[in-house]
């Protein structure tokens, strides 16, 4: 429970802070929806959303945070 609540938490940190960033639009899509995946429980699908991502913006943080966190659930 406690570990779900601080998930969801994370994401809803990182969802407002990349939307204040704006990162290039192609690589917010792909974070997006990564986290809808990780949401979703998807967490493979997840991970290689957070990948394109990162390979569109390198220094995308969020998606390479988000992606930490896909791979412990």
């Amino acid at each position: 429970m406690i570990k779900t609540s601080l998930q969801i938490i994370i994401l809803l940190l990182a969802c407002i802070t990349a939307v204040a960033q704006q990162p290039t639009g192609t690589a917010m899509s792909h974070f997006q929806a990564g986290l809808d995946a990780q949401k979703a429980g998807q967490y493979e699908q997840a991970l290689r959303e957070y990948a394109t991502a990162l390979q569109l913006d390198p220094k995308y943080y969020f998606a390479q945070f988000n992606s930490a966190v896909a791979t412990l659930s």
